[in-house]
């Protein structure tokens, strides 16, 4: 009895510790909000939010632009730091995981339940999704007539109400970084699918770890869609890099000769380290840093990297960088976003590059056989300062040029040259969902011919 009496109180203790473990672990993971700010625009209040804590705001500018706020405020709950921020202002808002979508209350009208008789008409809703089948929330819907408006909530739902005598014959569907899209409306729901917009890229700077507004970013950066670094070539990511930005240079080194998988040294405006340091470091000193996905990576995973995969690339190229990711970002950094696979499901791509090398020789003007032949022989080649060595010059002429009557011909300057033909195969796997994702790829990379 007494010892299962120990044992029962051993197992309380021990049950009482990992509870209070668990309270601990629970309270040092709810990262409190600190904020005190006097007299500031509400997008920079919020993108302060959130570089001091996990959540990520969703918001129009257009609609947050016109409104200042002077707040001081401390709290590890997200919903008593929005309340309190938006207190006497037009919006609402609404947490989903970690994005806090903010939407303009007044431009959102409430849901209003028909009534008996009601023309169904009256009510403007539907869904927006992208591409992938994932709802779009804050997606701003206007209509030929200015006064009726909205926005999709955080599911990309939407209810809009027609007042008594206003007509509505068109609805426009718009949001940063997709295509604006019109439908026209007979009084059915709409369910709209939009596409993404690569021209609307260049106003938001991906860092791989925040997202910026191009206009509040005031780092240098440069950022190019999939498609500018296909219309250079598909080689392999570095050389579109390299071709596209004059600031991202890849070194010559002749003795690689045509080795496609050979690395040559790169910089972001030249080197910022002493140079002759490769001996001392187990990589190049002045090597930027690579990014994927949010990761650090080796030059040697972005130069395998399949392009089709690639969404965006932006090089990050001063002080800003090294504020982000510290003294690895002092030669710069260069942030890859890829494709994001389609959530719980699992998706195979391959891809087959054929690359064709010819040499030009079009601006070679070269003499051929028959007009070398003739420039010896004005120069005197043929000419000798005897009768007997002029005799065996003779018959070497009359050698010479009974071969090249003959169609002998050659172009030398061709002969150390051929038609280079490349190929590259890549089979990739990639699936998961919004919290884990995996992959696996195979690659082959060369030259033949």
């Amino acid at each position: 009895m007494q010892k299962t009496g120990r044992r029962h109180r051993l197992l309380q203790l021990l049950i009482a510790l990992l509870c209070l473990a668990a309270g601990l672990e629970a309270h040092a993971q709810s990262r409190a909000i600190e904020l005190n700010v006097k007299d500031e625009p509400l997008p920079k209040v919020l993108r302060m939010i959130e570089k001091s804590s996990e959540y990520k705001f969703m918001f129009s500018n257009d609609d947050l632009n016109q409104y200042r706020v002077t707040k001081r405020i401390k709290s590890a709950d997200i919903d008593v730091v929005m309340k309190d921020l938006l207190s006497g202002l037009p919006f609402s808002y609404s947490v989903k995981d970690k994005f806090v979508y903010i939407v303009n209350s007044q431009s959102r009208p409430a849901v209003r339940v028909a009534a008996a008789g009601r023309n169904e008409g009256n009510l403007i809703r539907g869904r927006v999704t992208d591409s992938k089948g994932e709802p779009l929330p804050g997606v701003t819907i206007k209509t030929d007539d200015p006064t009726v408006l909205g926005v999709t909530d955080e599911n990309g739902n939407y209810t809009i109400l027609i007042p008594n005598g206003k007509q509505v014959k068109r609805v426009t569907y718009s949001m940063l970084g997709m295509t604006e899209k019109t439908m026209a409306f007979n009084g059915k729901p709409l369910d709209v699918i939009m596409e993404d917009n690569s021209q609307q890229l260049g106003e938001v700077v991906v860092t791989g770890l925040f997202n910026y507004r191009s206009a509040s970013f005031t780092g240098s950066a440069q950022t190019y869609s999939n498609e500018e670094l296909k219309q250079v070539g598909n080689a392999n990511l570095l050389k579109s890099l390299a071709t596209l930005d004059p600031a991202f240079v890849i070194a010559d080194n002749t003795l690689n000769g045509s080795n496609p998988n050979a690395f040559n040294e790169i910089t972001i405006h030249g080197n910022s380290s002493f140079a002759g340091l490769q001996g001392e470091y187990t990589g190049n000193p002045n090597e930027p840093l690579f990014i994927i996905d949010g990761f650090e990576s080796t030059r040697q995973q972005v130069f395998d990297l399949d392009m089709n995969r690639v969404k965006s690339v932006t090089i990050l190229k001063d002080a800003a960088a090294k504020a982000i990711y510290g003294s690895k970002a002092a030669n710069g950094v260069v942030v890859v976003e890829t494709i994001e696979p389609e959530s719980g499901r699992l998706r195979v791509t391959y891809t087959g590059d054929l690359n064709l090398e010819t040499p030009d020789l079009t601006t070679y003007d070269l003499c051929n056989a028959e007009e070398k032949l003739a420039v010896e022989l004005a120069s005197g080649r043929y000419t000798g300062t005897s009768p007997y060595y002029q005799q065996m010059l003779r018959e070497q002429y009359n050698e010479v040029q009974k071969e090249v009557s003959r169609g002998v011909d050659t172009y030398w300057l061709a002969k150390p040259l051929r038609t280079g033909v490349g190929q590259k195969h890549t089979l990739y796997f990639e699936g998961g969902d919004d919290r884990m994702r995996y992959s696996a790829t195979a690659a082959y990379n060369g030259i033949a011919g």
